[in-house]
Formats: C-alpha cells, sequence, structure tokens
C-alpha cells in the first residue's frame, strides 16, 4: 500500500508542476481558441474541457496539499535547528 500512495503522490506533484508552466496556459490558450477555427467541433472541445476539470483540479489539490505538508516539515526541521543553536549560544555565552 506504501508503494501505491508513493506513486500517487509522485504524480500528483508531477501534474501540479505541469499545470502550473506557462507552457500549459499557452496550450489551454490555444485550445480556447479552436471553436472559432472549427466551429463543428465545439461541442467535443467543451466536452474535453469539461473533463480535463473535472479530473486535473483534485489532482492539483493532492499536489499543493502535499508541497504544503513537505514545506511544512522543512519549517519544523529549521526551527528545531534554530533552537538547539541558540541553546549552544546560551550555553555558551554562560546563561
Amino acid at each position: 500500500m506504501k508503494l501505491i500512495n508513493k506513486i500517487n503522490e509522485q504524480i500528483a506533484i508531477h501534474i501540479t508542476f505541469c499545470f502550473g508552466t506557462m507552457w500549459c496556459a499557452y496550450a489551454f490558450f490555444l485550445y480556447g481558441f479552436g471553436p472559432v477555427l472549427w466551429p463543428e467541433i465545439m461541442d467535443k472541445m467543451l466536452y474535453w474541457s469539461n473533463t480535463v476539470q473535472l479530473w486535473s483540479l483534485p489532482v492539483i489539490m493532492v499536489g499543493q496539499n502535499l508541497q504544503g505538508r513537505s514545506a511544512e516539515k522543512r519549517s519544523q526541521q529549521m526551527f528545531k535547528m534554530i533552537k538547539e543553536e541558540l541553546a549552544l549560544l546560551k550555553k555558551e555565552k554562560g546563561d
């Protein structure tokens, strides 16, 4: 089960990073002009647009939660290191 969770987390983080690029923004911007160029496929493009939104939004939310968890862990480690350094400095000073 841990392997499956690890794989799922890696996929969510990767997709979150991919959707967070300007290249993705450009691709969706161009995709939006599809119905202007080819009005006959507008219904199919709308279907695919909705489908992408339905699966991508939850995956992006999971990826953001994982990124936040990593940032929180780093913050706690840094706080612990700073407290230890402060304790050493106080000990050297004689407080």
